[in-house]
């Protein structure tokens, strides 16, 4: 389905302001932060819902820096049938100038206001222009339609679509916050995406009440034959990593020496290590041994978004990031690594990477490791922008000491990247 869904299209209704949401979840509403700033009674009521259920913001920006805020509600707004068949919400940033249009935001402006005070709801599509208003950093949407006349009292007649997810074909890229003086209510701006996502707290905020991160697609490039490609590779690393070899057994009268990692998998445990005892390479990296028996690593994983990993020879460390690429590749993780979902594997082993002499930007990771496809230009550093990368690093403790210097820039290159999902280094 192309653009926002109707059931998810919320008012939201604050102590001296009513604006618009759009549901990330049965009680997570999107929406702007001025319409609940200050206010001691919050609620939010979709059409066609459970009705008007009270709500409490779980994080929010300010009108200066970020005019966004997320609420919880007391309950669920909708029933769970019409929750049941819902995705992730599907985030876009533009990497462009270029003008898009047909984008479209769905809320409740005053101008749709019956005489009697009933709200109902107006569908705005217009260009958004990412060319305008780039020093201040907002996003503008000009409007195809013909511009309401201005309200008696003086105000906007769009007053009400604050809050309103703004939408390039799937993908939410921003949301309405004002009506800019000056251009006789024919233009709208909003807060980009991307503004929201760098804010402190937003995915802590996301993924405790989600239980996943957000990420953020391209909506400036056409992603037919990028998405041809991918599905492409993630065949290929599912074919290349889906078999267990072991080594060290003598297979001479046996007919295999490997079997397929789906049923030769065994779920590791880890133990997490104390803060005392940090990797020189990774000082702030969350590090975990393979142990005997602690925490599930699906349990251990959960939620991170760059982790350490530590074990003996044999241990089973190769084996899980075979596993996670190939999980990714299927894009078939657990509730418990929601987090990953729509991630694309690359698998990095140093030990291979560091005697071919440079270590690889992204768009030579495939090169580098011997994948046998030609992506589209800029693929990978495409993945890379839109937080979808997921860097499984092996052998991080079997570089020579001559190298340890440049691989460590390399790797802290990789590490502050904001844009790279999850990252998983094993020694």
């Amino acid at each position: 389905m192309s653009g926002p869904r109707k059931e998810r299209i919320a008012a939201v209704l604050g102590a001296s302001r009513q604006g618009s949401g759009y549901l990330l979840g049965p009680r997570l509403v999107l929406t702007a932060a001025h319409v609940v700033v200050g206010s001691d009674s919050v609620h939010a009521i979709v059409p066609e819902g459970r009705g008007r259920i009270p709500c409490r913001p779980v994080w929010q920006g300010t009108r200066e820096n970020c005019d966004v805020a997320l609420l919880l509600a007391a309950d669920d707004l909708v029933a769970p049938e019409t929750a049941a068949g819902w995705g992730p919400v599907r985030w876009g940033q533009t990497s462009d100038l270029k003008p898009r249009p047909n984008c479209q935001a769905i809320g409740f402006p005053a101008v749709q206001r019956s005489g009697t005070g009933q709200l109902d709801s107006e569908q705005l599509v217009g260009t958004l222009k990412p060319g305008s208003n780039m020093v201040r950093g907002g996003y503008v949407l000009d409007l195809v339609h013909t511009p309401p006349a201005p309200r008696r009292d003086g105000g906007s007649p769009w007053a009400g679509m604050s809050g309103a997810a703004l939408f390039d074909g799937e993908l939410l890229v921003g949301v309405v916050t004002t009506d800019p003086d000056g251009w006789q209510h024919g233009r709208l701006t909003a807060v980009p995406a991307t503004a929201i996502h760098i804010v402190a707290g937003f995915y802590d905020a996301y993924f405790e009440h989600l239980g996943q991160l957000p990420t953020l697609e391209d909506a400036g490039r056409s992603r037919a034959p990028r998405a041809g490609f991918e599905s492409d590779y993630r065949s290929y690393v599912e074919r290349n990593y889906g078999e267990l070899r072991i080594f060290g057994l003598d297979f001479s009268r046996s007919d295999h020496a490997q079997w397929p990692l789906d049923t030769a998998y065994l779920s590791l445990e880890l133990s997490h290590q104390s803060s005392q005892d940090r990797a020189d390479l990774l000082e702030t990296v969350p590090r975990y041994d393979v142990s005997s028996g602690r925490q599930r690593v699906e349990s251990a994983l959960s939620g991170k978004r760059r982790v350490l990993l530590r074990g003996l020879a044999g241990s089973g460390k190769t084996t899980l990031i075979q596993w996670l690429a190939i999980t990714a590749a299927r894009d078939d993780f657990s509730y418990r690594l929601g987090h990953l979902d729509d991630c694309v594997p690359f698998v990095l082993p140093l030990r291979t990477l560091i005697r071919q002499g440079a270590l690889p930007s992204p768009g030579n990771f495939l090169a580098a490791t011997g994948t046998p496809l030609s992506p589209p230009p800029d693929w990978a550093e495409e993945v890379m922008r839109s937080g979808r990368a997921l860097l499984l690093i092996d052998g991080v403790d079997e570089i020579p000491e001559r190298d340890r210097e440049r691989t460590q820039e390399w790797l802290t290159g990789l590490f502050e990247s904001p844009r790279v999902r999850w990252r998983l280094d094993s020694m």
